[in-house]
């Protein structure tokens, strides 16, 4: 009420070499404002591109009616669809007829203190029920005590708000973790419509590094960035990617996290080690959910895209990520022609479980790029997978992992949804150390599963 807010107000715009006013009309109303040049950040920030929150799902547990209704109330404003229970068991069940019913829940917002099972009882119990589809985890908590955070940091939960809470706090919670998600960056109209297009305009001819050892999904990623009009160098291993991002300039790097030689995580370290953080690292990686998130930027990752890699998330955070280049003259690269091979796509169309609505939105619409991605597919896997028939011994459970874990990823970008979802199945099985022998007849019966789909994919192909 004294004026000194404005005061300083002044004083800092000044310095900043700008102005700083106020129009003012009596019964309408004040506008303040001020002018300030400002360079472009070598580093976006965590804010710099809002998350989408107008559809996503969010299941509420609270054994508290009134807390409940309020929360609900409020997540329900910021353009959520939100199913709330009263405890961990209805919660539990409700997941289970979700997963049922093929659908899933982005966010989920737990109360810590609950009759059992309490909070991080049930987050546990959530966990092992969805494996690696569990969405990011916000603790609610009335009570701000030092083993609640320990809890916390324990049990992997993403965010803790304590109450009450502020539509400001929920939104800035529910914003960090989904964002870490891989939730969909919040767009413009146009940029939905043809990011694509847009990367062409502002980025074409920078250059980025693509790190990944699996052949299908760097043909699809390469390709996808090479149309846009980037210059794309290819490493296949961690190692491989250390050496040539210390060697040549680079405006951004797609980071695989799970690769032979060195990981993806170890590899960001000792670019940050040598580089600092101004080059932009965004992971991509097929587990995408709680310690693994976690991981990538704890190690010093930007971001991350989910696998299988859909386009218009991938323009989408290129957008976000790549430095403007020192001239903003736009240019502008010719789309690559797209040849729309009707009659392959028909006859993929009846493939038995391959999603060909899916494996085209990753590959923007061009059937021509997914035929490639297919044939590629097809002869890496004609005669199946070996590691799967014949595991290194004495200990096969290494070599199941690593080989069900790229074949997943091979599956998922070229639409065979149903072996891909098999392969997770079985990789969170081999995880878990169960039984050797059946853990052996299923690795077999997903190698014959795959020399089936790719007899199938073979003659729908025309070869």
């Amino acid at each position: 009420g004294s004026g000194l807010g404005l005061a300083l107000s002044r004083h800092l715009v000044l310095l900043m070499g700008g102005e700083v006013g106020l129009d003012s009309v009596p019964g309408e109303g004040s506008r303040f404002w001020f002018t300030v040049r400002l360079g472009r950040a070598d580093e976006a920030g965590a804010r710099a591109v809002p998350v989408a929150l107008q559809g996503l799902r969010a299941l509420l547990v609270d054994d508290l009616a009134e807390a409940r209704a309020a929360l609900d109330d409020r997540l329900q404003g910021l353009g959520l669809t939100v199913d709330a229970v009263s405890g961990g068991h209805a919660a539990l069940a409700l997941v289970d007829a979700e997963l049922t019913a093929g659908r899933h829940y982005d966010v989920l917002l737990v109360d810590w203190r609950m009759p059992p099972p309490d909070g991080i009882e049930t987050v546990q119990a959530l966990r092992r029920q969805l494996g690696a589809g569990m969405p990011p985890v916000v603790l609610v908590t009335a009570f701000d005590h030092a083993a609640m955070w320990q809890d916390a940091r324990e049990s992997f939960i993403d965010a803790v708000l304590v109450k009450p809470i502020t539509s400001s706090s929920l939104l800035d919670a529910l914003a960090r973790v989904l964002r870490r998600s891989g939730a969909p960056l919040e767009v413009t109209q146009a940029e939905s419509g043809g990011a694509e297009s847009q990367v062409r305009q502002r980025h074409a001819g920078q250059r980025v590094l693509l790190v990944e050892d699996n052949a299908v999904n760097a043909e699809v990623a390469h390709e996808l960035l090479s149309s846009a009009g980037l210059v794309v160098d290819l490493a296949d291993n961690g190692q491989s990617a250390v050496e040539l991002a210390l060697t040549r300039a680079y405006d951004l790097v797609l980071m695989d996290v799970q690769m032979p030689v060195l990981d993806g995580l170890a590899a960001t370290r000792q670019i940050r080690q040598r580089l600092g953080r101004g080059l932009p690292i965004v992971a991509m990686t097929a587990n995408a959910f709680g310690e693994d998130r976690k991981a990538c930027l704890e190690a010093g990752m930007n971001d991350h895209i989910a696998k299988p890699v859909d386009a218009r998330t991938l323009f989408a955070t290129l957008l976000r990520w790549l430095p403007l280049p020192a001239s903003q003259t736009p240019v502008v690269q010719p789309a690559p022609a797209v040849d729309d091979g009707l009659k392959p796509m028909d006859r993929l169309a009846t493939v038995p479980g391959l999603d060909l609505g899916a494996a085209l939105q990753r590959m923007a619409g061009r059937h021509d790029l997914l035929c490639r991605v297919l044939e590629r597919f097809v002869s890496m896997y004609v005669d199946g997978l070996e590691a799967l028939r014949v595991p290194t011994q004495p200990d096969p459970y290494p070599t199941w992992r690593e080989a069900s874990h790229t074949l997943r990823g091979a599956c998922a970008i070229a639409g065979c949804s149903s072996l891909a979802d098999r392969l997770l199945a079985f990789e969170l099985a081999v995880g878990e150390g169960r039984d050797r022998a059946v853990l052996s007849a299923e690795a077999l019966a997903i190698d014959g599963e795959l020399r089936a789909m790719v007899a199938e994919l073979r003659a729908a192909l025309g070869g």
